[in-house]
Parts: C-alpha cells; sequence; structure tokens
C-alpha cells in the first residue's frame, strides 16, 4: 500500500536532467526567441488533461470511520463542490511537459513526427530534438522569472495510477480539515472573500402576506478559508494526475498557475531563457549538416547553438521516414 510520504518523497526524485522532445522547427523558434513556452494545460493532446481529477473526485467515497462529525460533513462540502454539474475550474495551469527518457523512439515518434507544423510546407521527420534540461535551474526559472500575474511556478512528476492518485487527493482533504481545525475555535471569524448572504421571507396565509423579514448570514473564516484553500490545491494539482494510457511517457510537468480572473489573451505564456538551462541536446537520428546550415542562417538568434553541448541520437543511421 502506498502511503503519504511515499507519494510525497516521489516529487523529489525528479533526475538533474529532464528531457523535452520537439521539432526542428519549434527548435528553430527556442534557438530564435530564446524563449521557453508553456501551454494552457487542456490544449494538449490529452482530451483528458487536467479535467480528470473531476472524474476521480466524483468515484471518491469518503471513509466516515474514525472522522469527527464535522469532518464529515466538512468533506462532504469540499467534494461536493467538484461534483457539481455547475462547476467551473477558478484557477488555471500553463504547463511544459518534460520526461525521463533520453533518445526514446517512442518519444521522437509522438513528439517530433506526429507534431503540429508549424508552416505548411514543414518536411515531417526525425531531425526533431531532445533537450535536457537542467531541473535546478528550471526551478530557478520557475520561481524568480514568473510573471507577475501568476500565483506559483512549480514541478513536479505526474502521478498515473489511481492508487497514487487518491493518496495524492487523501492529502489535500487532510491539509483542509487540517486548516479547518486551526481556525474553527478561533473568535475571529470575520473574512471578506464571501460577502455576507442576504435572504428575505414573509408568511402568507391564504389572501394574507404578512411583513417581510430578512436573514443575514456570514460564513465563518473556518469555513471559507478551508473550502477555498481545498479548491485551490486541487485545481493546482489537477494537471499532474493523468489517465494511466499516458504512463509510457513517464511524464514530468513544470507549471505556471494563475486564477482564471488573470488570464492572459492568449494560451500560452513564454519565459526567457538563456544555454545555461540546457545541460545538452541530443540531435534527432536524421538531423543532420542540413539542420545545422539553417540554424546557422538564422538572424539575431537568443541563444547560440554553439555554446550547447550536443550528443548524436542511438538512432542515427538505423531509421528514416519513407
Amino acid at each position: 500500500m502506498l502511503t503519504e510520504s511515499y507519494v510525497l518523497k516521489k516529487e523529489t526524485m525528479i533526475p538533474k536532467t529532464i528531457f523535452h522532445y520537439t521539432s526542428f522547427e519549434k527548435f528553430k523558434c527556442i534557438l530564435q526567441y530564446g524563449t521557453w513556452r508553456f501551454k494552457l494545460s487542456t490544449q494538449s493532446n490529452d482530451l483528458l488533461d487536467t479535467t480528470y481529477i473531476v472524474d476521480i473526485i466524483k468515484n471518491l467515497k469518503i471513509e466516515s470511520k474514525n472522522l469527527a462529525e464535522d469532518h464529515l460533513k466538512l468533506l462532504d462540502l469540499l467534494i461536493g463542490y467538484f461534483k457539481r454539474d455547475a462547476y467551473e475550474r477558478q484557477f488555471l495551469s500553463y504547463v511544459t511537459c518534460f520526461t525521463g527518457k533520453a533518445d526514446s523512439r517512442l518519444l521522437w515518434d509522438a513528439y517530433t513526427i506526429n507534431r503540429p507544423v508549424v508552416n505548411e510546407d514543414d518536411v515531417r521527420d526525425y531531425n526533431g530534438v531532445c533537450i535536457g534540461v537542467n531541473r535546478d535551474k528550471l526551478l530557478n526559472i520557475l520561481h524568480s522569472k514568473k510573471p507577475e500575474y501568476c500565483d506559483a511556478g512549480f514541478l513536479a512528476l505526474v502521478y498515473y495510477t489511481l492508487q497514487q492518485q487518491v493518496v495524492a487527493l487523501n492529502f489535500l482533504c487532510k491539509s483542509a480539515l487540517g486548516t479547518w481545525d486551526k481556525l474553527k475555535d478561533g473568535k475571529d471569524q470575520l473574512q471578506e472573500a464571501v460577502p455576507t448572504i442576504r435572504t428575505a421571507y414573509s408568511i402568507q396565509i391564504g389572501d394574507y402576506v404578512g411583513k417581510p423579514h430578512f436573514i443575514e448570514m456570514n460564513l465563518k473564516k473556518s469555513f471559507i478559508n478551508s473550502m477555498f484553500s481545498y479548491i485551490e490545491s486541487v485545481e493546482k494539482t489537477a494537471p499532474f494526475l493523468k489517465h494511466q494510457f499516458w504512463e509510457e511517457e513517464n511524464e514530468y510537468r513544470a507549471a505556471l498557475n494563475l486564477h482564471i480572473s488573470k488570464k492572459p489573451s492568449h494560451d500560452y505564456i513564454d519565459i526567457n531563457i538563456n544555454e545555461e538551462l540546457i545541460d545538452f541536446i541530443i540531435l534527432g537520428p536524421t538531423f543532420s549538416d542540413r539542420e545545422e546550415e539553417v540554424i546557422r542562417k538564422i538572424k539575431d538568434a537568443k541563444l547560440d547553438f554553439n555554446k550547447v553541448s550536443k550528443k548524436q541520437s542511438v538512432g542515427t543511421g538505423i531509421i528514416q521516414m519513407k
């Protein structure tokens, strides 16, 4: 049985170098503009990306054993929030994807050959690049270079098995209950996030309608803080729980998170980078002098291709496009 400490420990087990596969055309853009693109997570080739977590939550069953009554009621409200038909996300994630697998034929196929073309005359070939990114320098970029409108930036592995995912969600539930326990007995329960709820009623008997009576209800800080922290943590975790179909990719993700009210006008965020982010690159099996000549012709490139350490794919001279 997996434990919470095991799942959380795995978050620190990201290799020092992680790999990003890209087509030759996309690689040219990285060199030319010196930027790394984070895309809205729901725009990936995974139809369940980021929304899959809701399916998991809908099937969660609260085990009432050893739960205090107030905890049971709060959990019912927390989980019920995501089960509503009217549920809409409040936080967005912009992600870039990595893997622990270097020079993988599967990933050359998936993310170089089958990536959408930039221009109609682009040739699909094994001439892409596998970029070995330095984990620690990427973390520094996520923390120090994220746009001001982003709430957080972090790097984590993706969980594919239901067992791992349920353990992760249980941890978020316990964190929310911990917030509740810290605040529930406090004297100051005022909060400004949710305004006073006002409602009116009047008694009607036959044709007689009484004077309206008004009721005001102020939600307590202990409840609001627990609820809001749970919603935020679940939605920021969402891109890291994926269907088991994708497990073979062994994915790590870097994410920039923000509230939907701060959404930029486009579905991506570009972050400036330099050559130090890249430990080395693996040139695709058919990457040749022709591609290097094209790169040399890029005018005013922000990244210097000559400063990047290079390796040749083990598939060089073995695979070709037909």
